[in-house]
């Protein structure tokens, strides 16, 4: 009988307790961490997620009720992808209209001093450069907000209206500089 001993058994139980750590460890550091927001929606990647449907309900009821356009446009370019970027002015302008129409619930009494909304500026594929814009109320159907010093390129506006717990719309408009 040889009295050799090995290393096998030891090896195998630093093997788990090592494990074991590393999850431990994994689990404080994601704690210190925020869950992303998504731009898009404005709320938590897992709100979006779950609720998905019951977010386009509520877009396609703002859409059914109102039409939303930028006014302060001052040109429009296409680039290689076909996709539409907008030139614009430094103030924004925004119009909110309701629909006239016999099953549009807004028609009739109609004021945006009543909706409330978030204003995004952001830079596609990064949140480095994220400023939360405030929109003031010009008329009874536009908002307003100011755009500062912006380096060049592209950027991207993300627009939450919301006029009720089931009309709630949701706008991008990409512009150029």
């Amino acid at each position: 009988m040889s009295k050799k001993k090995t290393f096998w058994p030891y090896g195998i139980v630093l093997s788990i307790f090592a494990i074991v750590c590393a999850c431990v460890a994994t689990i404080i550091f994601s704690s210190f961490y925020p869950v992303y927001e998504d731009e898009f929606y404005f709320d938590k990647y897992q709100n979006v997620k779950y609720d998905y449907e019951g977010i386009e309900k509520k877009q396609a009821n703002f859409n059914k009720n109102f039409e939303v356009s930028l006014d302060s446009i001052k040109d429009t370019k296409k680039d290689e992808r076909g996709r539409i970027f907008y030139i614009l002015d430094k103030n924004l302008l925004f119009t909110i209209k309701p629909k006239l129409c016999d099953e549009c619930e807004f028609a009739k009494d109609f004021s945006l001093a009543n909706f409330s909304s978030s204003l995004l500026l952001t830079r596609p594929h990064t949140s480095k450069d994220n400023q939360h814009l405030e929109l003031e109320l010009i008329d009874n159907n536009k908002l307003g907000a100011t755009l500062g010093n912006l380096s060049q390129g592209r950027w991207q506006l993300k627009l939450k209206l919301q006029a009720d717990d089931e009309n709630i719309g949701f706008f991008t408009f990409d512009f150029v500089i």
